[in-house]
Order: C-alpha cells, then structure tokens, then sequence
C-alpha cells in the first residue's frame, strides 16, 4: 500500500512538472519550426535576444521586485541569502575549476560557470514555479534570483566575456604565451608595468556592463522598496504588459538559435549539464537544514535551484561568438532532463 501511494505521489509531482515544463517546450519548437521554414534566422534571433536583454527582462526584474512590500522582502532575507549562494559559490567555483583547472579560455570558462550556476528562474520561473508554489511565492523567489544574478552574476560575466571577446585572453598558460602581455610588448611597454590604456579599457568595460538595464534595474527596484516609495499600480500594470513576454520571446528566440546548431556530446557539456541539475541542487538539499532553512523555503529554493540553465547562455555566447555549439547543447539537454530534476526535487523537499 505504501509503495502504491509512493508510486501515485510520484506520478503527480512529474505531471506537474510537465505541465509547467510543457509551455516551454513548445515554445522552443515554434522557434525551432520558425528557423526550419525559414520564417526566421539568426539576426531575427539576435533582434529578439537584444529586446529581452534590454527591455521584457529589465521590465519583469523591476516591477516583479517592486510589488513585494517590504516587510516580505526582509522576511525573506534568509531564503534571499541561500538562493544567493546557491548561485554565486557555484559561479565563482566552476570559473575557478574550468579556467585553471581545465585550462579552458577565458570565454569558455565564463559561460559555463554560467551554465552550471544560473538556473532559467528569471526567465521561466513564474511560469513553472507558479503552477507548483502558487504564483505568488513564484514572483518572489524569480525577484530574489533576479538579484542575485543580474547584481553580480551578469555584470562580472559581460566583463569577462567582453575581454575574451577583445582578444585578451588566452588559457591559463605561462605569462610567455599570454596574448595580453604580447600586446602590451607590442605598443613598446614592458610586460611587468602597469599598461594604463589596458586599464581604461577595463573600466570602461565594467562600467557598461553596470549600464545594462538588466544590471541596474533589479537595483533600483529594491532601493524604492526599501525606501517605502509605493508606486502607483496602474504604472507597474503597464511595465508587466512588456515584461511577461520575456519568456516566450526569449524561447522562441532560443528555438531559431538551436536550429542552427547540432547538439554535440563532449565532457564540458556533460560536466555542466551534471552540474546544473544534479550537482548545485543536490549540495542546496544537504546544506540549507544545516543553515535552518526547511519546509516550503527550502522546497522553493532546491526546486529553483534544479531549473535548466538560463537562456542567458546562449545569449551571451552568440553575442561574443564564444562556445556557441557548446552552450547550445547545454541548453538543450537541461531543458529535457529538468523534469526529472525538478521532480526529484519537489519530492525529496516535501
């Protein structure tokens, strides 16, 4: 009997994840069918990944974080403080490991540290979280992962990426066959003085970065919450109306981009795959009771923990031309074992 009722408990949590995961497939296969007709191509692609970059996802971030009142906002700093470390410990450790580790490229290295720590939250999680937790447990936990990544996670990855992507980065070998120092050799410097045009171009490489709209206005959302400024409901209504495309248009973005490229088999996509739903879900299951994190907290941050990895992979990874197969596959393969993944999760947090 108590096999049977398992065995019901199991069917009804996967149904579920399916139908929450179902619109997402879907969506990634018009996209798909829309490049196969030819009714789009990659510069559609790219239009569309350039709106959900500067415009539906900045909008969702800020109105989603807004709306919170405050004192759910500070109620909630211990489960914003864990799923923020579920997401920043991961980054910075598989940067760490693919790029002195591994000996993995700059660029390289930095996408799948991103493949591997950030989950599809701000992109589908008020869909999928939605239909599991209710819808509005859903919008906060995407606001506290919204923070998290676009406060540090993006900014930090768009400056990397930019450098790679400018040619000054090589793998982690001897300072011999560093690219940056040939080129600081080359405009008549020595390699051991500090080059001050190397230096401006970084700042002016990070200071972009934080000029994104997908950087800054999760920030200014939580500064008008914490300062109590009430903004009227009608204006945050309209910022929704773009902002909930996010996650179609990026989807069905995503969809012409994996036609373009077949998904391939090799040890980094396995590793990040791993990674992603097995790996940073699993170590959130162990630590979080250890931090007194449990019950429905504790559920909604593994679960968000297991989501496939964010479509800001692909992204990034066409827009500076880096690992774009390699993201591509990751992508893919997350997106079609998250049901097991999230599954999992729900059942073992219940």
């Amino acid at each position: 009997m108590l096999i049977a009722r398992c065995g019901i408990l199991i069917q009804v949590l996967y149904m579920t994840i399916v139908n929450a995961l179902l619109p997402v497939f879907v969506t990634l296969l018009l996209g798909y069918l829309a490049a196969w007709h030819h009714d789009a191509d990659s510069k559609a692609a790219n239009t569309l990944n350039a709106m959900v970059m500067t415009y539906t996802l900045p909008l969702s971030l800020f109105a989603g974080t807004v709306a919170i009142p405050r004192q759910q906002l500070v109620a909630n700093l211990p489960v914003m403080a864990a799923l923020s470390l579920g997401l920043l410990i991961p980054f910075g450790t598989a940067l760490v490991a693919a790029r002195y580790g591994f000996r993995r490229g700059l660029g390289e290295s930095t996408l799948q540290a991103l493949a591997i720590s950030f989950p599809a939250v701000p992109f589908i999680g008020v869909p999928v979280l939605g239909s599991i937790f209710g819808a509005e447990p859903a919008i906060l936990t995407v606001a506290i992962s919204g923070l998290a990544t676009n406060l540090v996670i993006v900014p930090v990855s768009l400056v990397l990426l930019s450098l790679a992507a400018a040619g000054k980065d090589t793998k982690a070998k001897g300072p011999a066959q560093n690219a940056l120092a040939s080129t600081v050799h080359s405009q008549g410097a020595s390699p051991h003085q500090p080059n001050h045009k190397t230096t401006a171009g970084m700042g002016h490489t990070i200071l972009s970065a934080l000029q994104e709209p997908v950087v800054w206005a999760p920030v200014l959302a939580v500064v008008i919450v914490f300062l109590g400024i009430a903004l009227p409901k009608p204006l945050i209504t309209s910022l929704q109306l773009l902002g909930t495309t996010t996650s179609g248009v990026s989807l069905f973005a995503t969809g012409i981009i994996l036609r373009a490229h077949t998904p391939t088999v090799s040890l980094p996509i396995v590793s990040s795959t791993v990674g992603r739903l097995v790996v940073v879900p699993g170590l959130a299951f162990f630590l979080l009771p250890l931090s007194g994190i449990t019950g429905k907290a504790m559920s909604q941050v593994v679960v968000a923990l297991a989501m496939p990895s964010a479509v800001m992979l692909i992204i990034l990874s066409v827009r500076y031309h880096i690992a774009e197969k390699e993201s591509a596959s990751v992508l893919l393969y997350t997106y079609v074992l998250s049901a097991g993944s999230m599954a999992l999760a729900v059942l073992l947090t219940h």
